[in-house]
């Protein structure tokens, strides 16, 4: 394969270097709370099991584009708008006019009014958010470390929200290679080759463990075989004075 050129596996899912982005979409339907609803972008927060699962395996991940579809509405229903924010903790907006300032907001009316659904993609210099990688993983407290930004929809009552979010999300450094790799066969529909040594392991590793314990063993094999291949004192016994190595291979 080219240098820099990505690996294209099985839905879409892209490998390139150490990151894999990965194509998702989902349909969510659900009730607001005093008109209105929030939903974190971030791959624990959506109801994808693709993006949930690559989650729980890697230690970041960023979106690199995100865009929503609202439904056409059932008559009598209100309108209801959403709108992206590259926030993690955002306030709710208090009107309809006030939502539709938001550059990223779109809205639609009931079916009385619109019969063709509403499109939006949040363009590339507003989708990025404060940092450049977020944590993969939920921890209580660090929001701004988590959450790309936020979905804010804004509308009546109970009304429900009928919505296509769609994207690309991104993962890099997993915790456990084995099980990394285990998961992208999977859910890639392709076969992923996994390595001997981590078909079987259950041990979670940390970022550079795998190249530091390669690196140690390469310079300890390279000493000792300096270190055994010096002649030995004439005083031993002359099978002493050459050592095979094949053992040091194990190490």
């Amino acid at each position: 394969m080219p240098k820099g050129k990505a690996k294209v596996r099985r839905n879409g899912i892209r490998s390139s270097g150490h990151i894999e982005r990965v194509p998702f979409q989902q349909y969510t339907v659900t009730a607001m709370s005093g008109g209105v609803l929030q939903i974190a972008v971030h791959p624990a927060a959506f109801t994808n099991s693709c993006l949930q699962a690559m989650s729980s395996v890697y230690e970041l991940c960023r979106f690199t584009k995100l865009g929503y579809t609202l439904r056409p509405r059932a008559s009598g229903l209100g309108a209801v708008s959403v709108g992206y924010y590259p926030d993690a903790v955002v306030t709710n907006p208090s009107s309809q006019q006030t939502a539709m300032e938001n550059l990223d907001t779109i809205i639609i009316q009931a079916a009385t009014f619109e019969t063709a659904p509403v499109h939006h993609i949040v363009p590339k210099a507003r989708l990025k958010g404060q940092i450049d990688w977020y944590k993969a993983s939920t921890d209580a407290g660090a929001s701004e470390f988590e959450n790309q930004g936020t979905l804010c929809f804004f509308g009546s009552g109970t009304d429900p929200v009928n919505c296509v979010i769609h994207g690309i999300c991104e993962f890099k450094n997993p915790m456990d290679s084995g099980t990394a790799l285990r998961l992208l066969s999977k859910i890639s529909g392709s076969s992923v080759p996994v390595p001997p040594q981590l078909q079987s392991s259950n041990e979670v590793l940390t970022p550079g463990l795998d190249s530091f314990r390669a690196q140690l063993r390469a310079d300890i094999l390279s000493e000792l075989k300096t270190v055994l291949s010096r002649p030995l004192p004439s005083s031993e016994d002359e099978s002493k004075k050459r050592v095979s190595l094949p053992a040091l291979t194990k190490l």
